[in-house]
């Protein structure tokens, strides 16, 4: 709850490996099997079938087929304990690391990464960087040969919400949910709680017609 409070979104730190899971049918097992032989049964501790390429455990060492016995000196034998002290930790947090490689213990110190293989804050992005696009006041010139009283361009449609929709570029927001928007200021206010959902109304300079669109904004 700390973290939501300070953050906007809980900051889970990420080692980067893969391992077996606990539950696994006959074919599965059968392809580690012929991967790995029986070594991946261990129960000495987690045993790694892939290292995330710049996750946490690339930069600290590991390597594939390393079994990790301890977190911080806590003893770890299945992936569920492995995720269990991990996730008593934050992105920047660094921890030591015991595994063995072939019979031979090692202890190895590793900095916890965020899911975007950073140790930056992950902070909950706003309703308008959903959107992602690139928004402009409309001139005060072309709001009036149009006859609107303002509305906010968008400018570009990048990797976003946006991008699902059928909005094209040139399109010009005068209604976000039956809010009005005159200008940039407007917009942020209308979206500053906005999820789910969100209809956008407007036109394209030039054109009589008005248009809606819905669109769905992803969740954090």
């Amino acid at each position: 709850m700390t973290d939501i409070v300070k953050y906007g979104t809980v900051q889970r730190a990420f080692l980067g490996v893969s391992y077996p899971r606990e539950t696994l049918d006959d074919r599965s097992e059968k392809e580690l099997d012929n991967q790995f032989g029986a070594a991946w049964r261990t129960s000495e501790g987690v045993f790694l079938t892939d290292i995330l390429e710049s996750g946490a455990a690339e930069a600290a060492g590991l390597r594939k087929k390393d079994v990790i016995t301890k977190i911080n000196g806590v003893a770890v034998k299945t992936g569920p304990e492995l995720q269990d002290q991990i996730a008593r930790y934050k992105p920047g947090d660094k921890i030591t690391i015991t595994y063995k490689r072939d019979g031979k213990e090692s202890t190895t110190n590793l900095t916890l990464k965020n899911k975007l293989g950073t140790t930056t804050v992950v902070k909950t992005e706003t309703a308008l960087e959903k959107l992602g696009g690139e928004f402009e006041t409309i001139d005060k010139k072309i709001a009036a040969a149009n006859d609107i009283a303002g509305g906010v361009v968008v400018k570009k449609i990048g990797n976003g919400a946006l991008k699902n929709s059928r909005m094209q570029e040139g399109f010009v927001i005068t209604s976000v949910n039956g809010n009005e928007i005159k200008n940039l200021d407007d917009l942020k206010a209308a979206l500053k709680d906005a999820n789910g959902t969100i209809f956008f109304e407007g036109i394209y300079p030039g054109y009589a017609e008005s248009y809606r669109y819905p669109i769905r904004l992803s969740e954090n």
